[in-house]
């Protein structure tokens, strides 16, 4: 059996927080029951220190996911929002496990990169032009069309090479990092407006992940990404006395126990200045790692959930 939600494109399996110790996880293929199809979608509810729990066993419209999913917490009757590319190159979202429904037509080439901002649910992937692409829908149900380069999102140069990771601290705030063509680390933000695409430097080798501690006495922004070495890299930008600086790169998360990262990890923000970082390994397993802040916190070891494990410890 192998990890079927590290696709091509680097694209990530999804995992949204729903309080800070459960989570729910959706991957394509796997688990624990011994599913391996690898175009079929299978929900988890986790809580820490106890077995995944299997929710449903789902594949897209009867059809064929090309991506694998991403999830975000939302204020909806399952407290997450899915969303995924078809086999026809369009995505599809689910509401509060409610059914799928498609987004206006658009041929995207990666997993899409989802959030929820001031109640608009806003669609990010990688266009055919390899450029970013944006579709979202307004409070009153409206979908806003594809939007691509040339009508407001910047153009990068070097173009995207995965899948794109998306998040909405508050209102009127949006931040979106892709990997680069030249294995890079790109970032843009929308305030009042689209910045220009800056490069935050690094080799990195599948999508990269981002998370905001805006709430926190330090906002902060968290990029995670996988390395040369296969193993879980970071860089932040802190805001200190209204002025922010971006850290370099550094390798301070743990390794994973004797194994190495076979997927593009997903990073959470459950609690104002605790993230967590989910990733997967060869022999198909998914890891938990979690940043604790204090004297006697820190980056804590690496946890197996054993969702796809056929027997789970006492």
């Amino acid at each position: 059996m192998s990890l079927f939600n590290a696709f091509a494109d680097g694209s990530h399996f999804g995992v949204a927080a729903k309080t800070p110790d459960q989570f729910f996880i959706c991957q394509t293929g796997g688990g624990y029951v011994g599913m391996d199809n690898p175009t079929s979608l299978v929900y988890y509810d986790w809580l820490l220190g106890s077995k995944p729990q299997e929710v449903v066993d789902d594949s897209l419209g009867g059809g064929s996911l090309s991506s694998a999913p991403v999830a975000i917490a939302a204020p909806v009757a399952s407290g997450v929002i899915m969303a995924a590319r078809g086999m026809n190159g369009n995505i599809y979202f689910q509401e509060g496990l409610g059914g799928w429904n498609q987004l206006p037509a658009g041929s995207l080439r990666s997993a899409p990169g989802i959030c929820l901002e001031n109640g608009n649910l806003h669609v990010f992937g990688r266009g055919d032009d390899d450029q970013l692409w944006h579709a979202y829908r307004a409070p009153s149900g409206e979908w806003v069309s594809w939007r691509s380069p040339e009508e407001g999102i910047p153009h990068l140069p070097v173009g995207i090479a995965s899948a794109p990771s998306v998040t909405s601290p508050a209102p009127g705030r949006i931040d979106v990092v892709v990997q680069g063509q030249d294995n890079a680390v790109w970032h843009l933000y929308f305030e009042q407006g689209w910045s220009a695409w800056e490069s935050l430097g690094g080799i990195v080798t599948a999508a990269p992940t981002c998370c905001w501690w805006w709430d926190a006495p330090t906002p902060t922004f968290h990029v995670f990404a996988r390395g040369q070495d296969s193993q879980l890299w970071h860089k932040y930008f802190e805001y200190v006395q209204g002025e922010g600086t971006w850290q370099e790169w550094n390798n301070d998360p743990p390794a994973l126990p004797g194994r190495v990262m076979s997927s593009a990890p997903v990073a959470v923000v459950a609690a104002a200045d605790t993230v967590d970082v989910f990733a997967g390994s060869a022999g198909a397993e998914v890891w938990k790692t979690r940043w604790i802040p204090g004297s006697t916190g820190g980056w804590q070891p690496w946890i197996s959930l054993m969702i796809n494990s056929v027997e789970y410890p006492d």
